[in-house]
């Protein structure tokens, strides 16, 4: 097992340490204010709330981060959040999960330019299929969600958002290669003209691969390709139209596990000569109406997306799926004077409808059957705010399904600026999961057999966290704690015959997580992020697999005029996982690892920059998911123009 990093042991008391020198330094200013940030995805409301009256825990993470990083898959920068537990079965292009305080990988809401992203069929969305652009920023939303967003909210929501074209205009490209036979491109147009603004973007990504087998030699390789455009035209002074597409394709190796008796590699990933071929298409229309400016605002939008998934095993055709899903939502928001407070209320309703059908070669007429889910919801969210010192906000839900019974969520949170440098914030809440088409109707019946009298998981739990901001606003740090309680988990159960069938716990599952987390933007074009996360999840108290109880991160980087250099190094603690091999008991423990990223960029002319990175700097040898092993070291550089 790796060891934990010093830095890593000793991040709780240095934490501790950076909120005392932060209040010593307050105590020589007189204008600190906490980083001031609109978040979007705390709230229906259109324009969004600002972080300092946010009683949820959040992390935002910016454009500039992601490429000072240089970040090219979502779930490298993620690990720097506390809270995430990252899954990944194999190489780069694998089915990569993640995980929210030790909820559940379907319990995460994700979202890209306010779509719901999540695969129909599968009920989750596979992070291995999106690739980062630098023109990006991500909010990562903790805790229960399901007052805003209904299903799928338990553990919270992750929100990639695209830039807008005032927001980043100009034309931009890049191109990188490096191991595993790594190629990479991505170009970006982008800028305002007159009433319109347009933001188009393309990128590819090629990959060898390495194995993911611990005895094999097969290497995974990967194809990604993706479009998008991001438009928005104010038609006049009170209509604005908003449209989004996006369309992704992912072609990647994969390799099975050996369930054939009596192999001595039994229950073990080994090689194989598999492949899966998945396309998405996703698209949303909008219209945002200012009915009374400064007072009424409309919102209406319609959004769907269709997801294929084809795998092939030995060149024919093993398996395939097919989700599609439609939703609308209006949004009217009232905000007002009154009190001595501004005061907002917000109403929504949306509708929601989901079809999927599994089209592998061999299944029955009913495993091939045409599935859809219907689910429509009604939801209020009111918020005050006295004197820029406390904010309160509450929310209720109430959800109908066709197939389940009718649902209530509620959340109530609070942010009270107890001095200017000093914010006690706190929240509860609930969130639901319906039962995924999968688990419903399975996809086989030899290997799962679905359970259509699943019931919807429920979950509540509560925060509180204290945090300090100085030097005006240019070093925040923070300390949470949170518990949660998961009611009718959803669970696999396997029959002698190992045919997996799932079904709902009669016990239940705990969470309880303490975060600390700082980040400074210093003189000399200094910064440093970190964090870290202590994890206890247990069910019927066992501890719950892949959800390491230790997770930190420490970001450093400089920029000067023309030259910058980063380094981050990432801990995941160890953690258990399930061993289906015949060898050892039915949980076995993966060792902790730390990965250590460096890299640079240097601007050679004022159009053009080169960089690299190395990623995996320690050479690592770890295991995300038991029996499938990780990438090594790896080097890339390349070339970024910029008009």
């Amino acid at each position: 097992m790796a060891p934990v990093p010093t830095c890593l042991r000793l991040l709780p008391l240095l934490s501790l340490s950076i909120v005392s020198m932060a209040a010593a330094a307050a105590d020589s200013q007189t204008d600190d204010e906490p980083l001031a940030q609109l978040i979007v995805t705390a709230t229906r409301a259109p324009a969004g709330v600002a972080l300092q009256d946010l009683g949820s825990a959040v992390t935002v993470l910016q454009a500039q981060q992601l490429r000072t990083r240089q970040v090219r898959m979502l779930t490298d920068v993620l690990r720097d959040v506390p809270g995430v537990a990252v899954s990944q079965a194999g190489p780069g292009g694998s089915v990569t999960q993640v995980r929210l305080r030790g909820t559940e990988s379907n319990h995460v809401l994700v979202l890209v330019d306010g779509m719901d992203v999540s695969d129909p069929f599968f009920g989750e969305f596979d992070f291995a299929g999106l690739v980062a652009d630098d023109a990006a920023r991500v909010e990562v939303l903790r805790g229960q969600q399901g007052a805003l967003y209904g299903t799928d909210a338990i553990g919270g929501v992750i929100h990639y958002i695209s830039l807008s074209g005032r927001e980043a205009p100009g034309v931009s490209s890049r191109l990188e290669g490096g191991a595993f036979g790594t190629a990479d491109a991505a170009a970006r147009w982008a800028g305002v003209d007159g009433a319109l603004d347009y933001a188009l973007s393309g990128g590819l990504r090629h990959s060898d691969g390495s194995p993911s087998s611990r005895s094999g030699t097969r290497k995974l390789g990967q194809e990604n390709q993706n479009l998008s455009g991001r438009f928005a035209w104010e038609a006049n002074d009170a209509l604005q139209l908003r449209a989004v597409l996006r369309w992704a394709r992912s072609q990647v190796d994969f390799n099975q596990q050996d369930f054939n008796w009596g192999s001595p590699t039994y229950g073990a990933v080994i090689d194989s000569d598999d492949r899966s071929d998945t396309r998405r298409l996703q698209g949303l229309v909008a219209a945002d109406w200012r009915t009374v400016p400064g007072f009424w605002t409309q919102s209406l939008s319609v959004q769907g997306m269709q997801a294929e998934r084809e795998s092939q095993a030995q060149g024919l055709r093993s398996g395939a799926s097919r989700g599609i899903r439609v939703k609308g939502s209006y949004v009217s928001t009232l905000q007002w004077q009154g009190l001595g407070a501004a005061q907002q209320l917000v109403l929504l309703a949306d509708a929601n409808q989901e079809r999927m059908q599994n089209l592998q070669p061999d299944s029955s007429l009913e495993q091939g059957q045409l599935h859809q889910l219907h689910t429509q919801g009604m939801a209020v969210q009111y918020s005050v705010l006295w004197s820029e010192q406390l904010a309160v906000a509450a929310a209720l839900r109430h959800d109908q399904n066709e197939r389940f019974a009718d649902a209530n969520t509620a959340q109530l949170q609070a942010s009270w600026h107890v001095t200017k440098a000093l914010r006690l914030r706190a929240a509860a809440g609930s969130g639901i999961k319906n039962p995924t088409s999968t688990e419903l109707f399975g996809y086989d019946p030899l290997t799962f057999v679905g359970n259509p009298s699943l019931r919807p998981e429920y979950s509540r739990g509560w925060e509180v966290a204290l945090e300090h901001s100085a030097l005006q606003g240019r070093v925040l740090t923070g300390i949470g704690w949170s518990q949660s309680r998961l009611r009718d988990e959803i669970y696999t159960v396997y029959s002698p015959s190992f045919v997996a069938s799932p079904a709902n716990r009669s016990s239940v599952s705990r969470q309880r997580m303490l975060e600390l987390y700082g980040q400074a933007r210093l003189d000399g074009g200094w910064s440093v992020d970190a964090s870290y996360g202590h994890l206890s999840a247990r069910e019927n108290n066992v501890a719950e697999v892949r959800r390491p109880p230790q997770v930190g991160s420490v970001s450093v980087a400089w920029q000067g005029v023309s030259t910058g250099l980063h380094a981050t190094l990432r801990y995941n603690g160890s953690t258990d996982d399930y061993n289906f091999t015949d060898n050892g008991p039915p949980i076995v423990r993966l060792g902790g690892y730390s990965l250590l990223q460096l890299g640079g960029q240097w601007r050679i002319t004022p159009r053009w920059e080169v960089f690299g990175r190395l990623e995996n700097a320690l050479g690592a040898q770890y295991e995300d998911v038991y029996t499938y092993r990780m990438p090594g070291r790896a080097a890339y550089i390349g070339i970024r123009s910029a008009l």
